[in-house]
């Protein structure tokens, strides 16, 4: 299904997306964003990129307590965007 849909999109080469996925998919990337600590660190290293102190450490502890707050408001509904796609798809 994938490879369909990259080739639709007018990659010819859909091996190099393989490639990349597979290296992807081994390196675990994406369960080092499983705490949103983790979240909050990665924002802020985004943010040194244009400036030098971009949080203070209240901002940081606000940030983090923002971020578990969506993550639990979150938990339980999170499905239902993919179910209102799949009924979107079904019903095109």
């Amino acid at each position: 299904m994938i490879h369909e849909f990259l080739s639709f999109s007018g990659l010819n080469d859909t091996d190099v997306f393989f490639r990349f996925y597979e290296k992807f998919k081994k390196s675990r990337y994406l369960e080092t964003y499983a705490e949103t600590q983790q979240i909050a660190y990665a924002l802020k290293r985004i943010c040194m990129r244009v400036w030098d102190d971009p949080f203070t450490p209240e901002q940081e502890e606000k940030m983090n307590w923002v971020l578990s707050a969506y993550r639990e408001d979150m938990y339980n509904d999170f499905m239902l965007i993919f179910n209102d796609i799949a009924e979107r798809l079904n019903n095109s």
